[in-house]
């Protein structure tokens, strides 16, 4: 059985968190309904079946939904669970009175959110379904940011030309934060042995004034520039056009190298 909750909202108003309740105690599921509408949640459905469950899941994509542990259908609420987390990572709250020990082992499996023992307290429930959706954010953010690092490494290391990143800040000016692949085979050393070394101690600069405005905090004069230096390790006969670019709000700079036969 499936209950769908339709509701005005105003274009200019935030969208409400978007609820679903899969509870087979059709007055256990309407007390939730009126709970969670007096803190101004959204109850996208409620639903009776786990099969149901799933199906409006799929086609609505709650941001969260709180689900009956012990739900009587051949799809249980564990089962669910699981589906939502494949869906889409829909965060999931765990609606609980007496379990056996083999239902609640196979509930923790599940990995969830958070749980409710029922009969819940309407404060109770708004409590945990604000933690469960700030932890869900932090979680998602960190898990872009972390994918967003990875593709940023995978192209950093894997470019052919030589890439040099130091740091621009006064009280560290000059130390090397972090170089790539191509880098590393012409300087004859490992990442591991370049970063936090100077900068000056890897390339030798055609003029001191040039060196010591590009580790002075005063590199900026040379942004998008040609310069000239070689990299201590390079034993070929080649010098280096260096370009030179601003990053982290001139936090940090990066050299990009360029080859030039002598």
């Amino acid at each position: 059985m499936i209950f769908l909750v339709v509701s005005s909202v105003d274009e200019e108003e935030i969208p409400a968190y978007r609820v679903l309740i899969v509870e087979d105690e059709i007055i256990v599921a309407l007390s939730l309904e009126r709970s969670l509408g007096s803190f101004g949640y959204d109850v996208v459905a409620l639903a009776t079946k786990g099969s149901d469950a799933i199906r409006i899941a799929e086609e609505l994509m709650p941001d969260i939904a709180l689900i009956d542990i012990n739900l009587e259908d051949e799809i249980d609420g564990i089962d669910v669970a699981e589906r939502l987390r494949e869906i889409g990572d829909i965060p999931f709250v765990y609606l609980t009175s007496y379990s056996g020990d083999e239902i609640l082992k196979r509930a923790i499996g599940t990995r969830p959110y958070g749980y409710l023992t029922k009969p819940a307290r309407p404060r109770e429930i708004y409590t945990t379904i604000e933690t469960v959706l700030h932890k869900h954010k932090a979680v998602k953010a960190e898990k872009e940011r972390l994918d967003s690092e990875e593709k940023y490494r995978k192209i950093f290391n894997n470019i052919s030309i030589p890439l040099l990143i130091f740091s621009a800040e006064n009280d560290d000016c000059g130390r090397i934060i972090e170089v790539n692949r191509s880098f590393c085979r012409i300087a004859g050393r490992n990442p591991e042995e370049l970063a936090g070394g100077e900068v000056d101690e890897v390339l030798k600069f055609a003029g001191e004034d040039l060196k010591n405005h590009l580790i002075s905090g005063a590199a900026c004069r040379y942004l998008n520039k040609d310069i000239s230096a070689s990299v201590n390790g390079d034993e070929s006969d080649k010098d280096y056009y260096i370009s030179v670019k601003e990053i982290d709000n001139k936090k940090s700079l990066y050299c990009i190298f360029f080859e030039e036969e002598r």
